[in-house]
């Protein structure tokens, strides 16, 4: 399809009148005119400044969190090097006790058992040491004088009946502990036999005659034992006042046990607790 003539034409003057328009940017005399200034937007600095806020506020947070970090790793510092030292003395003590437990597999110390018997054979040999001792209660302070043998050798066949029998004690003394006072009880006097033979006599002698008296004090005796070895005899105090009072027969045996005289024969007890249990079941 073929274009319009007229349109062509009017094309063409509009094409030429633009090309010898005169230009805006210069007067009638050719001369040009000064640029126009180009428009601006007012200035505002408010937006700036809140984006500026904005941003210091940000970093000032991002600042707490690093100091708070540097506070947890310097708190996380010091407790491993706390931690560090301690693992050094753990090394050490582990150390010490690895050494400790191969001087013990080379030279295995003594169980309880064998401490138990090897305290059982000396305890004993303290009493056979005191074989032939015997301990007198109920005898007033300063009564023996100066010389406790010579004291002795008079008093004993007068508690006792002697029958004649020579008695030769070796030394005597009181119980090497604190002078008692006036109102207290006395001391006993421990007194050691020639022979183990006379000791026996005047323990059983004592025992037949029963109460023994002198001056009017009552007098005791007793042998002599270690102290541990008392110590367990007399854990049965409890069980002889009864049998006592019962009128039962009973003996304390060597080193610590209770032989009772029943019905059904005789019993022998090392608990006084055993033993007490058996009393209580007597008629």
């Amino acid at each position: 399809m073929s274009k319009n003539p007229k349109s062509s034409a009017c094309g063409d003057i509009k094409r030429h009148l633009r090309s010898h328009a005169p230009d805006a940017s210069q007067d009638q005399d050719g001369r040009g005119l000064a640029d126009p200034e180009p428009a601006t937007e007012p200035l505002d600095g408010s937006h700036d400044i809140a984006n500026i806020y904005t941003i210091l506020t940000k970093i000032s947070g991002d600042m707490d969190g690093i100091a708070e970090i540097r506070k947890t790793t310097a708190s996380v510092e010091a407790k491993l090097s706390a931690l560090i030292t301690r693992l050094d003395e753990v090394e050490k003590r582990v150390e010490f006790l690895e050494g400790a437990e191969k001087e013990l597999k080379a030279n295995p110390p003594a169980t309880k058992l064998e401490l138990d018997q090897l305290w059982d054979k000396v305890e004993d040999m303290e009493n056979r040491s005191r074989r032939n001792n015997i301990r007198i209660v109920g005898i007033p302070e300063g009564k023996e004088g100066q010389d406790t043998v010579r004291f002795l050798d008079g008093l004993i066949p007068n508690l006792i009946d002697s029958s004649g029998r020579q008695l030769e004690i070796e030394r005597a003394h009181r119980s090497p502990s604190q002078r008692p006072s006036s109102t207290d009880r006395p001391r006993p006097i421990l007194a050691r036999f020639l022979r183990s033979a006379d000791r026996d006599f005047v323990l059983r002698a004592a025992r037949i005659k029963g109460n023994l008296s002198w001056e009017n004090n009552n007098i005791m005796i007793f042998p002599d034992f270690a102290r541990s070895t008392q110590l367990k005899r007399d854990r049965f105090k409890e069980c002889k006042k009864i049998l006592h009072t019962k009128k039962v027969s009973f003996a304390l045996l060597y080193p610590a046990k209770l032989r009772i005289d029943a019905k059904d024969g005789r019993k022998t007890f090392s608990c006084p607790r055993q033993a007490m249990a058996f009393i209580e079941k007597m008629e």
